[in-house]
């Protein structure tokens, strides 16, 4: 059998990609291979909040303060979390000790500190000195802390997330992670489908992406399907292999359809059937054009899935063994062996 005829017969029994039962996965996360980050020189779009939240406890602050005391608080509290936040768990454990000392009550003065910023102290001299790192240190803490409010800065973040700002697309993250941890789930998902209309084609992938943190919610689910078949359409290959793995850890299976359309990304160049990937739909979608990068990514995502393969484990073999990237070959000698 050529290495694309199974793309060109029609679904059967026997079919090499036959899945009896779906299979729960783990997290596919492909920045496993792209290193990791450097938590001071995080910017405006990498920045990951990976947090825990306990919505139990309420921090209050009922202190009659001046503006000038309750500045000199919030200013104090930020920069307390920029200073000893080394990585992304000791950022969650000192903006929870800030969201303590700031309060509910105060939780509008602290958003005024994403626009207006600080100036960075003394101490701080030698950190944080990248293009933009500093600003983004602070708005990165006064966000964090506002996410230790837990549901009760659920609406001012969905303001900042309808705002059209650089940080729009993190407020949207962390809402996320607020309705993935059940606090108020439908609240949230309805205004981030309603919002999302109006972010640029970039922030709407990286919102799907987000949203897909929330299982077990028709509604996201249903909004992940409906861009895979937009992008489908519009044959924005790349999109729809992103919004793939999205509904993939969304849901914690795989479907057939899925596993076919991984592989034809990852080997294909020819015009395919859509109903190959999409069901009870006629058309077909190109591949003609697909990206050698996007075509490694979803052979990755594929083996992840599915090890067994032998046109998919031949294509990473060959690439381990002849590939000119000597940090993409360690890689596939680490997971191939």
């Amino acid at each position: 059998m050529g290495i694309f005829d199974f793309f060109k017969r029609k679904k059967e029994e026997n079919d090499e990609i036959a899945l009896d039962e779906a299979l729960n996965i783990k997290e596919i996360n492909e920045g496993e291979f792209n290193g990791q980050m450097n938590s001071e020189e995080v910017n405006e779009n990498t920045f990951n909040y990976n947090f825990v939240i306990d919505h139990v406890e309420e921090y209050h602050n009922t202190k009659e303060l001046s503006p000038e005391e309750l500045k000199s608080l919030i200013t104090g509290e930020i920069l307390k979390v920029v200073d000893k936040s080394q990585n992304f768990d000791s950022m969650e454990l000192y903006s929870k000790e800030a969201a303590k000392e700031i309060g509910i009550e105060n939780i509008s003065a602290l958003t005024e500190f994403l626009y207006g910023g600080i100036s960075k102290p003394s101490y701080l001299k030698g950190r944080y000195n990248g293009l933009g790192a500093w600003p983004t240190a602070v708005k990165n803490a006064v966000l964090t802390i506002l996410y230790s409010f837990n549901e009760y800065s659920v609406d001012e973040l969905l303001k900042i997330a309808n705002d059209k700002s650089a940080n729009s697309i993190k407020a949207v993250n962390l809402l996320c992670k607020m309705a993935a941890k059940g606090i108020e789930e439908d609240k949230i998902i309805d205004s981030i489908i309603y919002i999302m209309d109006n972010f640029s084609d970039e922030n709407i992938l990286s919102t799907l992406g987000f949203l897909s943190q929330v299982k077990n919610n028709n509604k996201v689910l249903k909004t992940l399907e409906v861009y895979f078949k937009k992008y489908i359409y519009d044959n924005n290959i790349e999109s729809a292999y992103d919004i793939t793995l999205s509904m993939i850890n969304n849901v914690g299976t795989f479907t057939r359809e899925q596993l076919i359309f991984l592989k034809a990304v990852a080997l294909s160049d020819e015009v395919l059937e859509l109903s190959l990937i999409l069901k009870d739909e006629d058309g077909e979608f190109d591949l003609s054009s697909v990206s050698e990068d996007l075509r490694l990514k979803a052979a990755l995502s594929f083996y992840s899935l599915h090890d067994k393969d032998e046109e998919i484990n031949s294509k990473l073999l060959y690439l381990r063994d002849n590939s000119l990237d000597i940090e993409l070959r360690k890689y596939l000698t680490e997971i191939l062996g």
